[in-house]
């Protein structure tokens, strides 16, 4: 559970505190990880873009130029541009 993390009672300590505060308006409850609404939600491309991805490892996405480029080229459209790179690396 996310808002479990290893069975502690807490959350995991590396989510920043303002998608926390969202996490659990939207997810008021126990959480189901498994729903596309919260897949949706842990990979907000408005957030992603900020640089306040849910996760540490997302949030880094947008320090380095390279891996910034990426992922504004891949939250730009449809998600036509992760299909096709993901297509041709499978």
């Amino acid at each position: 559970m996310v808002l479990d993390y290893l069975g502690i009672g807490q959350p995991d300590p590396n989510i920043l505190p303002d998608p926390l505060f969202q996490m659990r308006l939207n997810f008021p409850e126990n959480i189901n990880t498994s729903t596309d609404e919260f897949a949706d939600f842990v990979v907000s491309k408005p957030s992603l873009l900020r640089g306040k991805g849910l996760l540490f490892a997302d949030q880094q996405l947008m320090v380095d130029k390279k891996t910034a480029r990426l992922v504004s080229a891949y939250a730009s459209d449809d998600e036509s541009t992760f299909r096709m790179g993901y297509a041709e690396n499978v």
